[in-house]
């Protein structure tokens, strides 16, 4: 997996090498993930129209095989073979979406973790020792030392010397949860993201919806549709807004 988290976090350094910019580097990163799998998420797309127009059919097989449940696999199966469709088609475009996701998780933890200050505490103890009155250690903000990057990049040097990954006022390494302990207004731009993930996957689902309106939705894909605009809002409170970010390139560009 390491030569995974390298080769992304490579890109996004050339990416920043480029633009000097967190956020627009993470953009670029996403589109060309985006473009990357379009091919599987029109395919998972497809799928997906095609189960909802065949829906009825499906439902007079499982109407008439009902107490077999043998004979009505088996039937499906066949179905499923006689119209060229995977029932699992709809759930392409999260599933590739899915190992990008982590990928880029690991990614802009390994980037923004901190630099070990154990030295420089311990300094400050023997000092205090020396002079007879040892209180609490300060704390101090730590700068990152940027893992998965080589320290020749742009990026690397950047980071290595601040303890904020900071684009258009917003640290990206940084939560809407941490960022609510500093008060709303500092919270702001971070549910604002999060605001912008939230109504773009609403519209995506309505989008979905809209195109066969009358089509009978399956259990699995009637669950992602209704589940997926409220997943991603919920966890992306608890993760880095460079990820967030990621989530809501990624919804506008579908």
């Amino acid at each position: 997996m390491e030569a995974f988290f390298k080769a992304f976090a490579s890109i996004l350094a050339l990416f920043y090498d480029i633009t000097g910019n967190y956020a627009v580097a993470i953009i670029m990163l996403t589109l060309v993930v985006m473009l990357i799998v379009t091919p599987l998420t029109l395919k998972g797309t497809r799928s997906m129209m095609v189960m909802q127009q065949l829906q009825p059919e499906m439902r007079k097989i499982q109407t008439r095989y009902k107490d077999d449940r043998q004979k009505l696999n088996e039937e499906l199966l066949k179905f499923y073979k006689e119209n060229k469709i995977n029932p699992m088609g709809g759930c392409l475009p999260l599933l590739v979406q899915m190992p990008v996701f982590l990928v880029l998780y690991q990614v802009l933890q390994g980037l923004t973790r901190r630099a070990n200050s154990l030295g420089g505490d311990v300094g400050w103890a023997s000092g205090q020792f020396n002079l007879g009155s040892l209180t609490t250690a300060p704390t101090f903000e730590r700068v990152f030392d940027p893992k998965w990057i080589q320290p020749s990049t742009k990026m690397y040097q950047d980071l290595s010397t601040s303890y904020q990954m900071k684009a258009f006022g917003l640290d990206l390494s940084e939560s809407a949860s941490q960022a609510m302990k500093q008060g709303i207004g500092h919270a702001l731009p971070f549910l604002a993201l999060i605001a912008i993930v939230a109504v773009t996957g609403f519209i995506q689902q309505r989008q979905m919806q809209g195109r066969n309106p009358n089509a009978q939705v399956n259990a699995q894909q009637q669950m992602i549709m209704k589940v997926m605009p409220f997943f991603l809002p919920v966890i992306s409170f608890g993760l880095p807004s460079g990820l967030v970010l990621y989530f809501a390139v990624s919804n506008l560009y579908r």
